[in-house]
């Protein structure tokens, strides 16, 4: 599982550099009009949770606390109990959420989802090559 983990934070750390990169470009020249600074709080929020439900469901699955479907669906329920705490918190202080920061917020949700999804298939598919290799 450590090794699993290790190689999952160093490509979630490789995709959140690529969003930062990408996001400079783009702020910086075609979007410079609907820059916000929450913008990086977003990339480091998603990072953050991203991570931890990899270990949730890493973890519980692990410890053969539950199995791979209920694992995933706590690291799900954990993911969206999240996302929606920062959008009410983020509502409640600014009062004005804009398309363009939907638009981000969507865009980041779903690039971090279709990331952790494919991590969540390749561990599912070690798990499955480990336990038939130990019968």
């Amino acid at each position: 599982m450590r090794k699993f983990l290790s190689i999952h934070l160093f490509r979630l750390t490789g995709l959140t550099i690529f969003l930062v990169l990408t996001g400079l470009i783009l702020f910086r020249t075609v979007l410079s009009s609907f820059y916000r600074p929450v913008y990086w709080i977003l990339l480091i929020f998603f990072y953050v949770i991203h991570f931890v439900s990899q270990f949730i469901a890493m973890y519980t699955e692990d410890k053969k606390l539950l199995n791979f479907g209920n694992a995933y669906l706590v690291s799900f329920l954990f993911k969206f109990m999240s996302y929606l705490i920062f959008l009410i918190i983020y509502q409640s202080v600014f009062e004005d959420i804009k398309l363009p920061f939907v638009i981000v917020f969507f865009g980041l949700y779903v690039v971090y989802t279709l990331f952790d999804i494919m991590a969540r298939v390749r561990f599912s598919k070690t798990s499955v090559n480990k336990i038939e290799k130990s019968d």
